[in-house]
């Protein structure tokens, strides 16, 4: 962040800023696709269901 204005100017913070932003929604949307694929995938329904008839029997 301190070098960022030396080498951009004053649009330096913005920049460093954004590809923050960029990486953190990165991180977030890979998680959520990585959810959404173990979710729908046979070994989490099956031990889904375990856990539930478990829990209610």
């Amino acid at each position: 962040m301190e070098r960022s204005p030396d080498e951009f100017g004053p649009l330096g913070p913005v920049f460093t800023f954004l590809s923050w932003l960029i990486a953190v929604f990165l991180v977030a949307v890979s998680g959520l696709a990585l959810g959404e694929y173990v979710a729908s995938t046979t070994w989490y329904r099956t031990s889904a269901l375990s856990r539930t008839l478990t829990r209610a029997g």
